[in-house]
């Protein structure tokens, strides 16, 4: 029933109140206009992490019961979510094991490398764990100890690898200098018994290649990243080059990225199912370093051994138009990162991150002396469609960290079909985004998603109930999947809880 009036009403309120009705009103607004909020996550009870230990991953055991692996100097540990709740945490590692050198975890396989002085050699161990809830079993094990042929130094980087289904393991780095010699990479493979020493075909000194990093595809082909033209200290003469290796055949293939019109910044190989995809994003103007004019893409076959797809491209023009400058008719994105290469069933995308890193410093009034204070901005991630950039889509995100960046930063990005779902923290507190030093807290932040797939949008919206107040989303250590099913961990600075969430339901979100 609907009744008509029609002379004012006028109702006297005590100001206090109006004022509060005023701001419940305009909260209800900004909650009601703003994105559709999910609240389909249904959170785990809390775990109690000492602060004296570095969260380091976030997984999966036994496929569906989350796990938490932690650092403690030389020790590595780990916690499950099991029901009942596990009374100790599990200690893969000790404080009293030999000496950890470098560490990863690929699904729910830990890879360590350990290194213990013997006969003043210093030998090292390659060791797997097999991870599960209760336990973690050792699968594999391989002493590497120095010979002539291949020996570990500290003079140079050494890149300790993992193909994405865990079963090949891959040891690389770059010989150490020597007068009157060409450059040569040793390698270890799991595979193989015995290391290999690679001379690169073209005949660059040791001094002038940089190996930038080496990976291992599940079927055990290497690909290595290298600079050249180093002594020259010239932009006109640096050259990216991309190498394949097969193990098995002892062959040898170099891709040549240089481009006489395209000066590299930045590179990143993604290995596949099917093949090594290489990214890379370039400036026009040799002399510019932190400016992106466009990328490349280049897709090998699956043997490795010959270029599928070589393409270049400059920006879609929508990105261009939200967070890039127009200078004389180039067009540049300033502070642009490559995150990876992603394929769907159907489509191809480069996600690239615009971040940067700028400072505040005050100064004592009484003594004088300045204090200064690095802050980490992560503006936004475009996701450019590589066949299609037509179908570019970008989602801007407002996040700063202070001192150094957080576990509270960043985003977890998880492929499902033909989507890409990205989930992050938004400090929509902050509305003047314009200013550079606006106010960072992760109790203003709200949790959000955006599903990326082959329109030219992206569908987004806010998971939970707005604001976060206590357990705030952990974007950093990633969201491991089960088919349909992601989980997502939060922490409050000593408790860690996870919530599970049906991708199926963002997918039918509008």
């Amino acid at each position: 029933m609907l009744l008509a009036v029609n002379w004012p009403i006028r109702i006297k309120l005590p100001l206090k109140l109006i004022h509060k009705i005023l701001l419940l009103f305009t909260l209800v607004l900004f909650n009601s206009s703003g994105l559709a909020q999910n609240n389909s996550i249904k959170w785990s009870s809390a775990l109690e992490i000492p602060k004296s230990e570095d969260i380091v991953d976030f997984i999966l055991v036994e496929d569906t019961i989350p796990a938490l692996i932690s650092k403690y100097g030389e020790a590595i540990i780990m916690r499950s979510f099991t029901d009942p709740a596990q009374e100790f945490p599990l200690f893969i590692r000790t404080d009293q094991d030999q000496t950890l050198e470098q560490y990863h975890v690929i699904n729910d396989r830990l890879f360590t490398l350990e290194s213990q002085i013997k006969d003043e050699k210093t030998e090292y161990k390659l060791v797997v764990y097999q991870l599960k809830s209760t336990r973690a079993d050792r699968v594999f094990e391989r002493v590497v100890s120095p010979n002539k042929k291949f020996s570990l130094n500290k003079t140079r980087p050494l890149f300790f690898s993992t193909s994405k289904d865990g079963q090949q393991i891959l040891l690389c780095q770059q010989k150490s200098y020597e007068k009157q010699s060409t450059a040569q990479f040793n390698l270890i493979v799991s595979g193989e018994n015995s290391s290999e020493n690679i001379a690169l075909p073209s005949e660059f000194d040791s001094d002038d290649v940089e190996l930038l990093g080496a990976a291992i595809d599940n079927s055990g082909i290497v690909y290595f990243a290298t600079e050249t033209g180093i002594k020259l200290n010239s932009p006109f003469r640096k050259k990216y080059l991309v190498y394949s290796y097969h193990p098995e055949s002892k062959t040898l293939t170099e891709f040549d990225l240089t481009s006489n019109e395209f000066f590299i910044l930045d590179l990143i190989v993604t290995t596949s199912q099917e093949n090594a995809m290489i990214s890379c994003l370039y400036s026009t103007e040799p002399l510019v370093e932190d400016k992106s004019t466009g990328y490349t893409f280049v897709q090998l076959s699956k043997d490795g051994k010959e270029v599928k797809t070589r393409l270049a491209a400059t920006f879609n023009n929508q990105i261009i138009a939200q967070f890039g400058e127009d200078e004389g008719g180039i067009k540049n994105i300033k502070d642009l990162f490559l995150v990876t290469t992603i394929q769907t069933e159907t489509e191809t995308w480069v996600a690239m991150e615009k971040r940067y890193k700028s400072r505040i410093c005050t100064a004592d009034p009484h003594t004088g002396i300045m204090t200064c204070t690095d802050q980490f901005h992560f503006n936004a991630v475009a996701f450019e469609n590589v066949f299609n950039n037509e179908k570019t889509v970008s989602v801007n995100k407002r996040q700063i960290d202070y001192d150094s960046p957080s576990i509270f930063t960043k985003q977890a990005l998880v492929q499902h079909n033909k989507d890409i779902f990205m989930f992050y923290n938004d400090h929509f507190k902050n509305v003047n985004t314009s200013n550079d030093f606006v106010m960072s807290n992760t109790n203003r932040s709200i949790m959000k998603y955006a599903r990326i797939n082959g329109s030219d949008n992206a569908t987004s919206g806010t998971l939970g109930e707005g604001r976060q107040s206590d357990f705030v989303f952990v974007p950093a250590l990633g969201a491991p999947q089960f088919g349909n099913i992601t989980f997502l961990l939060a922490a409050d600075g000593k408790f860690y809880r996870y919530g599970k969430l049906d991708l199926n339901q963002l997918h039918e979100a509008k």
